[in-house]
């Protein structure tokens, strides 16, 4: 295996494998303080936050946790990660439990059907997660825009022009 395929494996498919094919069953927003004013930011069609997102899936013990990386080996900065534990120090992050907002709540106890990573400059940042009702688009970048910075975005993913560009750099499917 070359090294951006060992980066690549490290980075996201390791941790995303085991979640294809099961239902999603809870997520949670884990942002430092300042980042989330009230509850109501996070319905926000586009949401982004400095911190993760957890992920819960039926019969998959360990929870997804999507980040961002620093200087994680990529040709970029910052690029999108997926790990098992939180990158953050213990009690730096408040949880906001997320299942009744959109765009999760129609999502809830649906299947993961398919996990699709898309890049700019050979650098891993938007994670595409399909499921029976639709797509949502989870990567780094800054103030709701995909790219090279340490925020946290959340969006519905179902309009395909926002990938217009990218390229696709692994798919499960």
């Amino acid at each position: 295996m070359d090294e951006r395929a060992l980066l690549l494996d490290d980075a996201v498919i390791r941790n995303m494998l085991p979640t294809l094919g099961r239902s999603l069953t809870s997520v949670t927003y884990a942002a430092l303080e300042h980042e989330i004013g009230e509850a109501r930011d996070l319905a926000l069609s586009v949401v982004y936050i400095g911190g993760e997102l957890i992920l819960r899936f039926e019969g998959v013990e360990q929870p997804v946790v999507v980040t961002w990386a620093e200087n994680a080996g990529w040709p970029d900065h910052f690029s999108i990660q997926v790990r098992r534990d939180s990158a953050f120090t213990l009690g730096a992050l408040v949880n906001w439990l997320a299942n009744e907002l959109p765009p999760w709540r129609v999502h809830i106890g649906s299947p993961l059907m398919r996990v699709r990573l898309f890049a700019q400059n050979r650098t891993p940042r938007v994670l595409e997660l399909a499921f029976r009702n639709g797509r949502i688009l989870l990567g780094g970048g800054y103030a709701g825009t995909f790219g090279d910075g340490d925020d946290l975005i959340v969006r519905a993913g179902d309009d395909p022009s926002l990938l217009d560009g990218w390229e696709l750099m692994w798919s499960s499917s």
